[in-house]
C-alpha cells in the first residue's frame, strides 16, 4: 500500500506508536472476556435470532435478507469490540551490562612515590610512559627519581586510562555501560559512557578532578555504588586506589555485599606498598635560658620509617653557622624501632641568643630530607651569680666548696665562717663579717647556702630568718642547706627555714650526729636526678651515669622523714629506708617564687680523691646555677599551666594541667580551679574546670575540645597570686588534622583481600589497567519489549457502527418499514 493509504488507515486505527510499514513484525491479539467457543456460540445464536426475526418481517425477500445481513454485521462488530483486539508490534530490547569504575580522589592520591619494590616501580614507569629496560633489569636511578618527583598516584591512573588512545574505556564501553565515579568520603558520579566514542569524555572528566579529599572511606564508597546500581545488571566494580582508608570502615562487609550480588571487585594497585624511607629529627627539648658554662642537655626525638631492618644513625649537634659538631651520638632506629631519643650535651661559652641545630646526614634513598634538621633557640645569660655561703666550722666540704666558688669566674662569692675569730679575714670575692641585716642587703645575692650551722646559737635573728624566707618566696632567690654531723639540723625545725626545706625533718636527728653509717654507700640517682642539670658531670649521658656510679662513697647521712609533697628526690640511699620510702640524699623543690635544695651528705669532697676538682666543681656549680635561675633569669613561676597536646587536631580532647611549683601552697589551695579560655576570635569560650588529681597533689587537671581552628588562650588565676605576678597561661593551637598525610605507605594487602572476597575479583598493578576490560563478563540480556496498540476503541470501529446503523435505517425508511 502507498504511504498515503497507510497514513489514512493508521489514522482510522488510532495508531500512535506502530507503523503499518512494520507488517512483518505485526500480529493481532485478542483479550477475550470468555472462552472462544462460548463467544462463537453466543454470536451464532444472536445471528440466528436476527435472521429468524427478519424472516417474519413483511416486504420483499431480498430486502429482508439485506437488512438481516446488516443487523448480523452489527452484531459481529459489537462482538469484536467486546473481544478487544490489540495490534502487537513484536520487538526486544537489550538490558545492558553495567561496570562501575571508582577512582580514589583523596589527598593521598596526589602524592608521588619513591618505589623500593622493583615490580611496582616498573609498573608505575610503564604507566607513566617512561623508558623501562626489557626483562627484569633494574630500573635506572634516573627513572626512580623521575617517579619520586612525579607523576602522582592520580596522574598514573589518568595515564594508564589514556594509553593506547583510551583503550581501557573504549573496550569497556563496547560491551557495557560504564559509570565513572571519584571517591574520598563518598562516591561522586563524574561520567557515564555508553559507546566507545565517549571514552575520551570520561578521561576529560577525570582530568578535571583534583585529588584533595581530606578523608578516605573505601568501604562506604563501595556501598554507595552498590546502592546506586541496585536493579541493574552490574558486571564488575573496578577500584583504582592506594587502599588507605582514614576512617573506620569495614572492607569485609563491603566485599560481602558485592559477593551477595555476584559482583567481582577488581583493584588497581597504586602507590608504593613499602613506606618511604625517612629519618626525621624533632621535636627538641632544652631549657630555653641557661648560664654561660652551664652543661646543657638538648634532648631530641629521632624517628625512622620505611626501614625493614635496624640502622645506625649518627645524630650531631651544631651551633648554627659552625661546621664542627659540638656533640655526636649514634642511635639505632628502623625495623621495630620507630623512634628513639638522644641527648646531646654542650657548654655555651658566650652570652646571648644561640641557635642550636640537631641533624642527621640525609641518606641516598630518603624520600624527604627537609626534616633531617631541627633547631632550637637558647638564651645564654652571661651575668655573674652572687652566692652567700654560711658555715660553722672549716670542714672539708666548706674548704673545697669555698675554693670552687673562688675559682669560678662566673660566680661572686661571700663566705661567712661562724666559728672564726674576730680577727680572721673572712673569705670570698666580696668578704663579709656578718649576716645581712636588711632585705636590701640580702637582695644583693642570688643564692644563699647554709652549711652545718645551728640556728639557735645566736648568729642569726628571727627577723633575719624571715628575711631569708621572703628572699626565697617573694624575690625568687635560691636557698640550700648542706647538712653536717656537728650541728646537724639543730634549730631548723619549727623555724622559718623549716618551711623552706624540701624535706620533712625527723625530731630524732635534728641535733648533732657524728656517728657514721656502718658501711660506705654510693648515692643512687633517680630518673629525675639523671635528667637534672645538677648531676651533669660528663658531656655523654651514658658516660655521665657510669662516672657518677664510680665516684667514691659516703660515710654519713642526715636522717629525714622523706621529701615534702611536690619536692623531687634527685639522689637516694641505695638501701636505707624511711617511713615514706628510700632515704633521700639530694632533694630539690620550690618555695614561692624561688628554688630550694637539701643535701643530706657532707662528703662530696671525697669525689676529688682520684679525679681532682672536675666532678666536684661540676656538681656544685650545677647546684648554684640551678638555685640562681629563678632570681637571675626571672622566668620561673610558682605555678605552671600546660596543655597536652599543645597542637591538637580538630575535635581532639586537650588535657589541661596546672602544676603548683611552690610546695608551701599545695595544701592551701582549693581542690577546684577555673581556667579561662579565649577562642581564636578573641571571645570568651567555655571555661575549663581543673580538679586536683588526688588529695594533697600538686597537679590539677581538666580537659577541653576546641570547636574551631586557631589559637586558644588559656589562663588561670589562683587566689595565691602575689602582687605583680602574672597569672599562669598557655596557648593551644587547634587545626584540622591531616589524616591523609599520616600514612605514606599504600595498603595493597587490603585491596588484594577485598578483591579475593568476590568471585572472579582480581588485583592488578596500574600498567595492567586496560587488561581488566577484556576479562569482565558481559551480563547484557535481551528481553521482550512488545508494543501494543488497542483497536477496539478506534475511529474505525465507531465509523463502522455508525455506517451500519445509518444504512439499515435508510433502507428501512425507503421501504416504508419504519
Amino acid at each position: 500500500m502507498s504511504d498515503s493509504v497507510n497514513d489514512w488507515l493508521e489514522w482510522l486505527l488510532g495508531l500512535e506508536h506502530i507503523s503499518l510499514d512494520e507488517a512483518s513484525a505485526l500480529s493481532l491479539r485478542w483479550q477475550l472476556p470468555m472462552a472462544a467457543w462460548l463467544i462463537v456460540l453466543v454470536t451464532a445464536g444472536m445471528i440466528f435470532y436476527v435472521v429468524s426475526v427478519y424472516r417474519r418481517e413483511g416486504g420483499r425477500r431480498w430486502v429482508r435478507i439485506g437488512l438481516a445481513g446488516l443487523r448480523s454485521l452489527l452484531v459481529l462488530v459489537l462482538v469484536l469490540t467486546i473481544c478487544q483486539p490489540v495490534l502487537i508490534l513484536q520487538r526486544t530490547k537489550v538490558d545492558r551490562s553495567h561496570v562501575a569504575v571508582l577512582v580514589d580522589a583523596s589527598a593521598s592520591m596526589g602524592r608521588a612515590d619513591r618505589y623500593y619494590n622493583s615490580t611496582e616501580a616498573r609498573a608505575a614507569a610503564r604507566a607513566a610512559g617512561l623508558a623501562v629496560p626489557p626483562g627484569d633489569a633494574e630500573l635506572p636511578t634516573q627513572v626512580i627519581e623521575q617517579l619520586a618527583s612525579g607523576p602522582s598516584r592520580f596522574d598514573l591512573v589518568l595515564a594508564a586510562a589514556s594509553a593506547q588512545d583510551g583503550a581501557f574505556f573504549k573496550r569497556l564501553a563496547a560491551r557495557h555501560r560504564v559509570d565513572v565515579y571519584t571517591f574520598s568520603n563518598r562516591a561522586v558520579p563524574v561520567a557515564v559512557i555508553t559507546t566507545p566514542a565517549e571514552g575520551k569524555a570520561a578521561i576529560d572528566a577525570l582530568s578535571a578532578v583534583t585529588p584533595d579529599g581530606t578523608v578516605t572511606d573505601l568501604a562506604g564508597s563501595i556501598g554507595d555504588v552498590l546502592a546506586r546500581t541496585r536493579g541493574t545488571r552490574l558486571a564488575a566494580i573496578i577500584i583504582a586506589s592506594d587502599g588507605v582508608s582514614t576512617v573506620r570502615s569495614d572492607l569485609r562487609t563491603a566485599g560481602q555485599a558485592a559477593q551477595r550480588r555476584h559482583v567481582p571487585i577488581h583493584s588497581v594497585l597504586l602507590g608504593s606498598s613499602i613506606a618511604p624511607r625517612d629519618v626525621a629529627v624533632g621535636p627538641l627539648f632544652v631549657e630555653d635560658t641557661v648560664f654561660v658554662k652551664d652543661l646543657i642537655a638538648i634532648r631530641a626525638r629521632v624517628s625512622g620509617h620505611g626501614f625493614d631492618e635496624a640502622i645506625k644513625v649518627a645524630v650531631s649537634l651544631h651551633e648554627e653557622g659552625e661546621s664542627a659538631p659540638l656533640a655526636t651520638e649514634t642511635i639505632t632506629i628502623g625495623g621495630d624501632i620507630l623512634e628513639a631519643s638522644v641527648e646531646l650535651r654542650t657548654q655555651p661559652r658566650k652570652g646571648g641568643k644561640v641557635r642550636y641545630e640537631v641533624s642527621v646526614v640525609p641518606r641516598p634513598d630518603e624520600a624527604n630530607v627537609s626534616n633531617n634538621v631541627a633547631t632550637v633557640d637558647v638564651m645564654v645569660i652571661d651575668d655573674k651569680i652572687r652566692v652567700l655561703y654560711v658555715d660553722d666550722e672549716p670542714r672539708f666540704e666548706y674548704r673545697y666548696l669555698k675554693n670552687t666558688l673562688l675559682r669560678e669566674e662566673t660566680v661572686v662569692s661571700s663566705c661567712l665562717l661562724l666559728s672564726a675569730d674576730a680577727s680572721f679575714p673572712q673569705e670570698g670575692d666580696e668578704p663579709i663579717t656578718r649576716f645581712p641585716e636588711s632585705p636590701e642587703e640580702l637582695a644583693r645575692y642570688d643564692v644563699i647556702l647554709f652549711g652545718d650551722v645551728n640556728l639557735e646559737s645566736g648568729w642569726i635573728t628571727e627577723a633575719q630568718l624571715h628575711m631569708v624566707q621572703a628572699f626565697v618566696g617573694e624575690q625568687g632567690g635560691g636557698f640550700g642547706v648542706i647538712a653536717g654531723p656537728r650541728q646537724g639540723l639543730a634549730g631548723f625545725r619549727a623555724s622559718p627555714i623549716d618551711v623552706l626545706l624540701p624535706v620533712k625533718l625527723d625530731e630524732q636527728y635534728v641535733g648533732g650526729d657524728a656517728r657514721g653509717l656502718m658501711s660506705v654507700y654510693r648515692p643512687t640517682l633517680t630518673a629525675e636526678g639523671q635528667a637534672s642539670p645538677i648531676f651533669r658531670l660528663e658531656l655523654d649521658a651514658a658516660e655521665n651515669l657510669t662516672t657518677f656510679e664510680q665516684l667514691p662513697g659516703m660515710y654519713w647521712l642526715a636522717r629525714t622523714l622523706g621529701p615534702k609533697p611536690g619536692a623531687e628526690v634527685l639522689a637516694r640511699h641505695p638501701t636505707l629506708e624511711t617511713l615514706n620510702g628510700a632515704a633521700p640524699v639530694v632533694v630539690v623543690g620550690r618555695y614561692g617564687a624561688g628554688r630550694v635544695f637539701f643535701q643530706a651528705m657532707d662528703e662530696t669532697w671525697r669525689w676529688r680523691e682520684s679525679t681532682g676538682e672536675g666532678y666536684f666543681d661540676a656538681y656544685w656549680l650545677g647546684v648554684v646555677r640551678y638555685l640562681a635561675r629563678s632570681k637571675t633569669i626571672g622566668r620561673d613561676r610558682r605555678f605552671e599551666l600546660s596543655a597536652e597536646p599543645a597542637r591538637a587536631e580538630y575535635g581532639q580532647t586537650v588535657t589541661v594541667r596546672l602544676t603548683v611549683l611552690d610546695a608551701g601552697l599545695i595544701e592551701r589551695l582549693a581542690d577546684r580551679m577555673t581556667v579561662r579560655v579565649v577562642d581564636p576570635t578573641g571571645l570568651p569560650a567555655e571555661s575549663v574546670t581543673l580538679t586536683r588529681v588526688q588529695p594533697g597533689s600538686k597537679w590539677f587537671e581538666g580537659s577541653f575540645v576546641g570547636e574551631s581552628n586557631g589559637d586558644y588562650a588559656l589562663s588561670v588565676r589562683p587566689t595565691a597570686l602575689q602582687p605583680g605576678e602574672r597569672a599562669p597561661a598557655t596557648t593551644v593551637t587547634v587545626a584540622t588534622s591531616d589524616l591523609e598525610g599520616r600514612v605514606l605507605r599504600a595498603d595493597h594487602d587490603a585491596l588484594r583481600q577485598l578483591s579475593a572476597m568476590t568471585e572472579g575479583g582480581r588485583a592488578v598493578l596500574v600498567d595492567e589497567l586496560a587488561s581488566l576490560a577484556d576479562g569482565i563478563e558481559d551480563r547484557s540480556v535481551a528481553i521482550a519489549d512488545d508494543l501494543a496498540e488497542p483497536l477496539w476503541d478506534t475511529k474505525l470501529v465507531l465509523l463502522l457502527f455508525v455506517l451500519i446503523i445509518t444504512t439499515e435505517w435508510v433502507v428501512r425508511k425507503s421501504m416504508d418499514l419504519v
